[in-house]
């Protein structure tokens, strides 16, 4: 009996073994992509430690120059994990872990991005907005469908910017910190900096069956300039405190 265990734990740790450096780029042919709208070129190295080129998703560049390394100590957690890095339009870090039910967990992840980077990979880069994005995340759980199923961290939106011609209308920072509520819907609470141009507070809800509510009121502050003022009564006619109303309701 002794030695079936011991055959068995050889044959499992080389089938471990011929998997993990194995070159990516054949395990990506012969396994294909989980998802058809995501597309990944330019693999080098094995799945223990290697790099991408670029990943795509629906034929539009979303990270470059992505390096992944295995962290065999996950295993203890019944998790496979690694640790990344990337570029791209945005550039970032994470530990990435990925559960036998097929749930990816992500940890300690930390995203930079230019606005106009990420607005011009969602398909909306004509509008002049400017700025940078920071999220911080400190736990993120995505099922094996792609659904979310929680999330903590914060995600800042700092020094943006409305461009009109050759100049720019500051509009300020802002940050949304995410939580994941008992019945497990995820609530960003949206508020502005003290010192903003505009004051912005709300909330914003994605419950697990997927409708999403949106509920942000904006108003000029004291110190706003005109053109502001003007910007803001775009979105139609402000409450009796003068606060204008986003409000958002769909399902993903």
């Amino acid at each position: 009996m002794k030695r079936r265990w011991l055959i068995a734990a050889a044959l499992v740790s080389a089938l471990v073994s011929a998997v993990l450096y194995a070159p990516p780029a054949h395990l990506y042919a012969w396994l294909g992509s989980p998802d058809p709208r995501v597309a990944v070129n330019g693999l080098s190295g094995s799945l223990a430690k290697g790099d991408a080129a670029r990943v795509q998703w629906q034929n539009r560049i979303v990270a470059e120059d992505l390096e992944w390394s295995w962290n065999p100590w996950q295993l203890f957690l019944l998790r496979m994990a690694f640790d990344l890095r990337f570029g791209g339009p945005a550039s970032g870090e994470a530990a990435a872990g990925i559960t036998p039910t097929g749930q990816l967990r992500l940890a300690n992840t930390r995203v930079v991005a230019e606005v106009s980077n990420l607005l011009e990979t969602a398909g909306y880069g004509s509008l002049p907005v400017q700025g940078r994005v920071v999220i911080q995340l400190r736990e993120a759980r995505v099922s094996r469908a792609g659904k979310p199923l929680g999330l903590d961290g914060r995600a800042e939106a700092l020094g943006l910017a409305w461009t009109i011609g050759q100049s720019a209308l500051q509009l300020g920072d802002f940050s949304a910190d995410v939580r994941t509520e008992d019945d497990g819907a995820l609530v960003a609470d949206i508020a502005s900096s003290a010192d903003n141009p505009i004051e912005a507070t709300g909330e914003a809800t994605l419950r697990p069956d997927g409708v999403y509510e949106t509920h942000v009121r904006v108003r000029a502050r004291d110190n706003a300039p005109e053109q502001t003022r003007n910007l803001l009564r775009l979105i139609g006619r402000p409450d009796n405190q003068g606060y204008y109303h986003l409000r958002q309701r769909g399902n993903l």
